[in-house]
């Protein structure tokens, strides 16, 4: 057998159909293997938001005061960590929840908690 039957020729049409395949199998699975890996990610960043809006109404649930402070910085530190596994497109169109907005809230009533705070220690100085 002569190496010129083993080895196909560069002429030969079908050897680029085969090279072809093989390339856009490869390509296939590198993309399915991503898509799964980025589901994944923002599966796992809906479930930080979902933790977030939990904190959320537990703080808006309770008294003024350093409970609920640190249940909005808590609610705040998921809604972060939640932005850093996905867009907000992304967790937006997974969990149906506005993060923007959201976020929005819990700054705003964080930054009314450390006003209150500054407030009672200003009036527990005087």
């Amino acid at each position: 057998m002569h190496l010129s039957q083993l080895v196909p020729s560069l002429s030969d049409p079908w050897h680029y159909y085969g090279a072809a395949v093989t390339s856009a199998l490869l390509v296939a699975s590198v993309v399915s293997k991503l898509v799964v890996l980025e589901a994944h990610v923002t599966s796992r960043g809906v479930l930080l938001l979902q933790r977030a809006l939990y904190w959320r109404d537990v703080a808006d649930a309770e008294a003024p005061g350093a409970a609920q402070f640190e249940h909005y910085a808590m609610a705040l530190a998921f809604v972060y960590a939640a932005r850093e596994l996905a867009t907000d497109t992304d967790l937006e169109w997974a969990s149906g929840v506005e993060v923007g907005r959201a976020l929005k809230h819990i700054e705003r009533r964080l930054g009314a908690c450390r006003e209150a705070a500054k407030r009672r220690e200003k009036a527990g100085g005087n």
